[in-house]
């Protein structure tokens, strides 16, 4: 149970963390709607799911013996936040009228795939689940660790959600819109580049 609560704990550090999926999220709150942010945390949830299946069934382990696959994903993860925080800082990406084709005008394929492509994500749920691999022996530990990154994704990020599209908030955001998309740009322009000097 302690093992299970210190897992529960860095995986909410992690989750409070800004980083590209805060960086979504926040986005479609500003230029979207509450519908739209969630859409987007569902796709986050949805990675979280694929990252915990791969950690548990022991891909994971695979991965650490292949440094050459670590890196083609960690190479192709920050190239495509580079190519998000590029889209969010061009006048395109700030225009109501883009292109509905647009990977950022589908809120739940942008969750999806920022998170599934993120390599801090990869490497972090591979280290944490290599040092708990002894504490999910039983069924039910199996399930209770499985869950908790999603489950804290949701939670965490339904408060987000609720306070960048509250009545008495949305008014001040929206006019602070394109300063706060940048923003969420440049940050994902920097963990790109972290992620790849690294």
């Amino acid at each position: 149970m302690t093992d299970l609560l210190a897992f529960i704990f860095l995986n909410f550090l992690a989750a409070i963390s800004p980083g590209p999926d805060f960086a979504i999220v926040v986005k479609f709150g500003l230029t979207g709607s509450r519908k739209a942010a969630m859409q987007a945390v569902f796709g986050i949830t949805l990675a979280l799911f694929f990252h915990v299946f791969y950690c548990m069934s022991g891909v994971a382990f695979i991965l650490q013996k292949n440094p050459s696959l670590l890196l083609f994903l960690k190479v192709l993860g920050s190239f495509y936040l580079g190519y998000l925080g590029v889209k969010m800082l061009s006048k395109k990406i700030l225009d109501e009228t883009t292109d509905e084709k647009s990977i950022l005008q589908r809120p739940f394929v942008a969750g999806l795939s920022t998170n599934l492509l993120n390599p801090k994500v990869t490497f972090f749920c591979i280290s944490l689940f290599t040092q708990f691999a002894n504490s999910y022996s039983t069924v039910p530990m199996k399930i209770a660790f499985a869950v908790t990154a999603p489950l804290i994704a949701i939670i965490w990020y339904s408060l987000v959600i609720y306070f960048f599209t509250h009545p008495q908030f949305m008014p001040f955001l929206q006019r602070q819109r394109t300063r706060f998309t940048k923003v969420m740009g440049i940050i994902l322009i920097t963990l790109s580049i972290t992620g790849l000097i690294a």
